[in-house]
């Protein structure tokens, strides 16, 4: 098969970059990313694309997981990565690179060029928006040396809208370096803030940071613009650092929607590149949740209309998860997880497991549900008992870490699920870091 690039079929507005990679020992598989550009840009994208990926074979893959992608091609003495990051709620990655090659050139996806620094062989590649890396004269396949910053994977404010986080940066040269990292806020009107460390080689930096962001709506992004200087070095990279308002006010009904291909996880051996064969658009399968905190009658109420091509729910020799199924999952302030799994059967009793921490439980977590099926949409509404989820005070003037998931089945063994933030997939796949922080408000007895 040939490396090339398809023309939108459905959507004028949407590029897809396919990149077919024939890998040693494995069979052919296709990985495509959609970017949002004009007829005209699509054009011009389409030109700097097909040159680039036909004419070299894929040689390995260095990422294809937690949002970031980059895929190598080349021959004996031409090399090409091609390298983006997908999910808009995490951060940029900047990797080192060991090459021989004389020069490397960046290429944005309309064929503007820059000649990036090589320093003692040594490269940052940038995992942003969609690049291409020709490493030109190398005789050798570059080699990725490892991160050249680390970060958390989401970052998001407290309650009281301040987002902390650690940049750790590790030398990669074989000389101490002298690097100031300055970060700012996007469009605020607040000073940079500027932290310098020196820094001996394989060791790392660690630079603080703090930013007061204040409140906003739940999934909503502010920006943090960071940059690095090296002190007497042609490095200066950048990234964007998104921070991702993740609490769920008790004091409104809040709305989720659950519409895009980032949300989606497979459940046939997490391959990712089934995913596009499983779900082809939100026709097939999305999700509008409202999710309220009654903290007087302490109740968590949650409502799911879910647009499901096929409806079908686990039979009884099926794990419930198997068929069209909601998951819902919670850890309070002193760790203690919840768990409760609920089948598609319609009606007001549809069969569920519920567990808190390992043990499973017999109380009754559900005060009242409904599951209701009409045309191609089904509604779930329910209600959730705050003391059988094993909450106390302190979780009420605190709050409470909270993920859904919808499981999908269209009767032909299990598909996959969407979530809004990851964490859930069954009770062995349970991480709560990513979850939602559920505000429940001040309880009244």
């Amino acid at each position: 098969m040939s490396n090339g690039l398809q023309s939108p079929t459905r959507k004028p507005r949407d590029l897809r970059l396919d990149l077919l990679l024939n890998r040693i020992g494995a069979e052919p598989s296709l990985h495509s990313q959609t970017i949002q550009l004009d007829a005209k840009e699509s054009f011009v994208a389409a030109a700097t694309a097909i040159p680039k990926l036909r004419r070299l074979p894929a040689l390995d893959i260095w990422s294809e997981n937690d949002g970031l992608f980059a895929f190598l091609f080349g021959r004996a003495d031409e090399h090409l990565l091609v390298a983006w990051r997908e999910d808009p709620q995490i951060p940029d990655a900047i990797w080192a690179v060991r090459t021989d090659a004389q020069k490397l050139i960046q290429t944005d996806l309309f064929g503007n060029s820059t000649e990036l620094p090589l320093i003692d062989g040594v490269a940052l590649v940038t995992l942003s928006a969609p690049h291409y890396y020709d490493f030109v004269g190398s005789k050798s396949a570059p080699e990725q040396l490892g991160p050249l910053v680390r970060l958390p994977q989401t970052v998001s404010p407290d309650a009281d809208g301040i987002a902390s986080l650690e940049l750790k940066l590790q030398n990669p040269l074989q000389r101490t370096v002298t690097v100031t990292a300055t970060a700012q806020v996007k469009a605020s009107a607040n000073s940079p803030q500027t932290i310098t460390r020196n820094i001996a080689t394989g060791e790392t930096g660690i630079f603080p940071l703090r930013f007061n962001v204040g409140q906003g709506a739940l999934g909503e992004i502010v920006t943090v613009d960071a940059a690095l200087s090296f002190k007497e070095l042609a490095w200066a990279p950048s990234l964007q650092i998104p921070v991702v308002y993740n609490s769920i006010r008790t004091d409104t009904s809040t709305r989720i929607e659950l519409n895009s291909l980032n949300q989606v996880l497979n459940k046939q051996d997490y391959d990712p590149h089934t995913l596009h064969l499983l779900w082809g658009s939100p026709a097939d399968l999305s999700v509008r949740a409202k999710i309220h905190s009654s903290p007087a009658s302490r109740l968590v109420k949650v409502t799911c209309q879910v647009t499901d091509n096929q409806h079908y729910a686990a039979t009884a020799e099926e794990a419930l998860l198997d068929g069209d199924a909601l998951e819902i999952g919670w850890e309070n302030q002193q760790g203690l997880r919840g768990h409760v799994a609920i089948a598609g059967d319609l009606g007001a009793s549809p069969r569920n497991e519920f567990y808190l921490g390992t043990e499973r439980m017999d109380s009754p977590l559900i005060s009242a549900i409904q599951i209701t099926r009409e045309g191609k949409t089904t509604t779930w509404e329910l209600t959730l008992d705050t003391r059988q989820m094993g909450l106390n005070e302190s979780d009420f003037e605190q709050g409470i870490r909270f993920n859904f998931a919808v499981h999908d089945n269209d009767g032909e063994g299990p598909k996959s699920w969407m979530s809004p933030t990851p964490g859930l997939g069954g009770r062995s796949y349970f991480s709560s870091e990513h979850f939602y922080r559920l505000e429940l408000g001040s309880a009244q007895d």
